[in-house]
Parts: C-alpha cells; structure tokens; sequence
C-alpha cells in the first residue's frame, strides 16, 4: 500500500527559493510514499525562462495600470493566437473554462503575475530526488514549453 503526498502545483517553484523547497519535501514523504510535483519546465532561447522571468518581476513591479495594460496585451496575444490556429475563440475559451476548472482569463493572469518564478530542466529535478535522495521516477510528463514538467516519485 502506498502512502501518498502531494504538492499543489506551482507550489515550490512560487517560493523564491525552490531548491530548498524541493528539498524540504523529500523529508515528508513516508516510506513507499508518492511525490506527485508540477515545477516548470527551463527553456532556452529569446522567448524562454529567463524572458518570462523579468517579464513576470515588471508585471509585479509595476502599478495597477501597468499591470492592466500588460494583461489587456497578454489577453489579446492569446485571443489571436486561438484565431490563428482557426479555432472559435469563445468556443475554446467556454471548453478551456469547464477542462481546466479555471477561467481562461484568470488563468493567463496568473501565469502573468506568478512572480517568484523558478524553473528547472527534468534532468536537475532527477539529480535532487534520484540522486541525492535515491526516489524511484515513476512516471515523467514533460513539455516543450514554459509550462510544467510533471513527475511522479517513489520512496522506497
């Protein structure tokens, strides 16, 4: 029989240091317990982590108008992206709402604002919990994007 602990996605990443929050969360997983961890994903390039980095620190940074206008932009790149890629836009945004249990806007906002904001590839994230830890990798879902890599630990 497993025991089981689960992180809140975007938890440990949202900490401002997420090193040592991965760390602290191999001490409270029992033995034969699960780690279920969302930690985003590190990608290199012009439009990569370190872009989303100091995108999201001035959104958090600036004022309240700022801030409307940076989500006012956010919200319309995506609206046309949808479009772009001939998708009803309110369509998807009504089925987005009712598959992620939470509102295409307020979704696109906190990505915006979630600020600290800390990333790693799936190779740092095995070298903590395999490495170090020696958790078994259970299962591994991974992106090609800024979104979150998904892992799934065992601790024997």
């Amino acid at each position: 029989m497993f025991s089981t602990l689960s992180t809140v996605g975007g938890v440990a990443h949202h900490t401002g240091n997420m090193r040592q929050a991965l760390e602290n969360l191999e001490g409270l997983i029992a033995k034969n317990g699960l780690l279920y961890l969302a930690i985003y994903n590190r990608v290199e390039g012009r439009l990569g982590s370190k872009m989303w980095w100091r995108i999201k620190y001035f959104y958090n940074k600036s004022n309240f108008l700022i801030k409307k206008i940076m989500e006012w932009f956010y919200l319309s790149l995506n609206f046309i992206k949808i479009i772009i890629h001939l998708k009803n836009p309110f369509k998807f945004i009504k089925e987005y709402n009712q598959k992620r249990g939470m509102a295409w806007k307020t979704d696109l906002v906190d990505w915006l604002g979630g600020f600290p904001y800390e990333y790693a590839t799936p190779q740092e994230i095995f070298k903590i919990y395999h490495g170090k830890y020696g958790l078994e990798l259970v299962n591994l879902k991974t992106t090609n994007y800024s979104g979150c890599n998904q892992y799934l630990f065992l601790k024997r």
